[in-house]
């Protein structure tokens, strides 16, 4: 069973939210867009979408102590921090494994939502939302 807010985020794939049209809904992420720093707030907006609690936060490191249970391993759904250096970080929700890279959703650099991958070795931390259920299998690798 796929998570809510991995459904949730999957909906608002490709929207281009530099478009006028589309300005609005990136508004709604809790953010005033600025081009950086949306990754953070749009997590919470899917979580916030299905009844669950976020970080409250725009910054992505927020989720490394945000009140969920860390995993062992990927799950489908996963809140997943990618560390950026220099104190800096991205936050996206699990959407596959490919290899050894993690493909997420979430906010892109720039304009959208959309998938990104990142090498497993960069993830700082990988977080369950508490009052969800449990992930009841582990991810597959495509590929």
């Amino acid at each position: 069973m796929t998570p809510e807010w991995l459904m949730v985020a999957r909906s608002e794939q490709h929207r281009d939210v530099v478009d006028p049209a589309e300005y609005k809904r990136v508004v709604t992420y809790g953010v005033t867009y600025d081009r950086i720093g949306w990754a953070a707030a749009f997590v919470n907006w899917c979580l916030y979408r299905t009844g669950l609690i976020g970080t409250d936060r725009a910054m992505a490191l927020s989720f490394l102590w945000w009140g969920a249970v860390p995993l062992d391993g990927p799950a489908p759904g996963a809140i997943v921090v990618i560390g950026q250096g220099a104190g800096r970080g991205y936050v996206g929700i699990l959407d596959a494994v490919a290899r050894d890279r993690l493909v997420l959703i979430g906010a892109m650099s720039g304009s959208s939502v959309g998938l990104t991958e990142h090498p497993a070795a960069d993830m700082l931390g990988i977080r369950w939302p508490l009052s969800a259920a449990s992930p009841l299998w582990p991810i597959r690798s495509r590929g």
